[in-house]
């Protein structure tokens, strides 16, 4: 959401960074990621969401995968 409100406040990929860097610290997303998502809102892109994405479930917890560790344990 910061990047998007940059963008639209017209700032640029530098100066968005150093700003996301001070306010974020450590936590901050890389700067490779910023001038990434700065391209995406630039080109048009309105939601902030990553993009879904076929192959492996975010998760690997389902009833019968619990069921099955508890039979092992």
């Amino acid at each position: 959401m910061c990047i998007k409100y940059c963008v639209k406040l017209g700032r640029n990929g530098a100066v968005k960074y150093e700003m996301l860097r001070t306010a974020f610290g450590e936590q901050c997303l890389s700067r490779a990621r910023i001038f990434e998502w700065h391209k995406r809102f630039k080109e048009g892109r309105d939601f902030v969401d990553d993009n879904l994405r076929p192959g492996r479930p975010t998760t690997s917890k389902t009833d019968d995968s619990v069921v099955q560790v508890r039979e092992l344990i």
